[in-house]
């Protein structure tokens, strides 16, 4: 099943965070109709699972500093741009519920039915919405493959079409891009025989190729890089931002899409299904 994401400009919302946004619509009518009449207890429910959510949101971010800090610490902006992943998914989902339930406690909240309610609906209200997207049928056009790339001297692509290929947009002005190279290079030294993998630079909105050219001699990368000097390519694939990386399936089927800096498990949880 394909990571669906509904685009607004260059914006790429995956259906989770709008489906978060539904649930906070639902809850304020709820607030302002169904429970108008308890509004002391909403109101403090709705603090501790706020704050349990901001404190959650900075260990997930903050992660990267456990999981990657050789690379933060060779460049802090990489803090910026690096998601924290699985391990900071957990981290912060452990540390909010645990401020939540802490501060549910401190406050002498009521314990009752009424509680749990206002507590349970902003998950349910959320998981609704993320199914009723969910159903939302995605046409997608089968992606070619490397057709028409021009490829860089000695970043040739290899392989055929039997596998998977992933796609990342990247331009060298584009600080998340050059963050997430070191990491995109992991992944191909770990699993390049198994998966096709093309960074698509921007060229464009380059200076000229001998800056790009003058990056990747000092980066050291060594996966395929083409160039995409009229933004046909970034057209065909609805690119309208960078860093984009967009995952295809052996047969060019999209999988998922992320805007905004990735990770070498991120790719793997999403390319490696699909790999023979």
């Amino acid at each position: 099943m394909a990571e669906q994401v509904i685009r607004i400009g260059p914006l790429n919302l995956p259906y989770w965070l709008i489906g978060a946004g539904l649930a906070l619509l639902i809850i304020a009518v709820l607030e302002r109709t169904v429970f108008r009449s308890h509004r002391d207890t909403w109101s403090a429910t709705g603090d501790a699972l706020l704050s349990g959510l901001l404190a959650g949101f900075a260990v997930w971010k903050l992660m990267p500093l456990a999981t990657r800090f050789s690379q933060i610490r060779e460049l802090p902006s990489r803090l910026l741009y690096y998601p924290g992943g699985v391990p900071g998914m957990v981290a912060g989902l452990v540390v909010g519920l645990g401020i939540t339930g802490y501060l549910l406690f401190r406050r002498d909240v009521p314990r009752d039915a009424r509680t749990l309610l206002h507590l349970v609906l902003p998950v349910a209200a959320a998981g609704l919405a993320v199914l009723v997207l969910a159903l939302v049928p995605l046409e997608q056009e089968p992606f070619s493959g490397a057709d028409g790339f021009e490829y860089l001297p000695g970043y040739e692509l290899s392989g055929g079409s039997d596998r998977p290929t992933v796609v990342t947009a990247w331009a060298t002005w584009c600080g998340p891009c050059t963050a997430q190279m070191p990491e995109v290079q992991r992944f191909h030294d770990e699993h390049g025989a198994n998966v096709n993998l093309v960074a698509l630079n921007l060229t464009r909105t380059e200076r000229s190729t001998d800056v790009v050219d003058a990056y990747l001699e000092a980066s050291g990368l060594t996966f395929p890089v083409a160039l995409d000097r009229s933004g046909r390519i970034a057209a065909d694939l609805d690119v309208e931002s960078t860093p984009t990386t967009i995952v295809f399936d052996a047969q060019g089927r999209e999988r998922a899409r992320r805007t905004g800096a990735v990770n070498a498990d991120w790719l793997a949880r999403r390319v490696l299904p699909f790999s023979r």
